[in-house]
């Protein structure tokens, strides 16, 4: 019985004794958080990879339709308790978050920054020749007026753009208007031509005679 009590205690020294770091680290028990434009929206669809220092990529998920996410706790348990996350969208700069401890933060603000495109419109009379005048809007898929200005040799160009779908709308005088749907893509210049048509000009109605 005392062989027995002191082999008990011989191994809880042992164990007692036994460095700190011969324990791994604590496993995080999730993380969460939102993915952001520079504006604060939610971005959705968001393509989140979760890497571990010592086990590399560990989980993918999407963000939903207000930018969140939900990482349940890993599976994948190391000795490390630093993670990376990086995210990217279609329309975005990937963004990396650098190396933090989820245990310690599990909640992640991620903000992502748009990649810019450009448009370039060209309006030509029926002739081919630019218009002396015009005007031209530049309207977005949400409604909004982006810009509204004169047409300078017949040519608009607008840069720093969000990627998206936009409408023209150009308005020359002695021609019909024209209004014509573009998509600006990330980091490209949308270049179109747009040719007016003529409106031809009469008179109506009824001719007396003056007596």
């Amino acid at each position: 019985m005392r062989k027995s009590l002191a082999l008990l205690l011989s191994l809880m020294m042992i164990w007692i004794a036994l460095p700190a770091n011969a324990a791994p680290a604590a496993t995080p028990a999730g993380a969460y958080g939102v993915v952001l434009d520079e504006a604060g929206r939610p971005v959705s669809g968001a393509e989140i990879e979760f890497y571990q220092l010592d086990a590399g990529l560990v989980a993918t998920l999407m963000t939903g339709p207000d930018g969140a996410f939900r990482l349940e706790r890993p599976a994948v348990a190391t000795r490390t308790a630093l993670w990376q996350l990086r995210v990217w969208a279609k329309g975005y700069r990937t963004k990396e978050s650098g190396w933090v401890n989820l245990a310690a933060n599990p909640y992640q603000a991620l903000q992502l920054e748009r990649i810019s495109g450009g448009l370039q419109v060209t309006v030509r009379d029926e002739m081919g020749r630019a218009p002396a005048t015009g005007m031209v809007a530049l309207v977005a898929a949400d409604g909004q007026l982006q810009t509204q200005t004169r047409l300078e040799n017949g040519q608009f160009t607008q840069q720093d753009l969000p990627t998206g779908d936009y409408q023209v709308l150009v308005s020359v005088p002695a021609h019909a208007a024209v209004v014509k749907s573009l998509t600006v893509a990330p980091g490209l210049i949308t270049a179109t031509v747009i040719t007016l048509e003529k409106v031809g000009f009469g008179i109506t109605g009824e001719i007396l005679d003056a007596v």
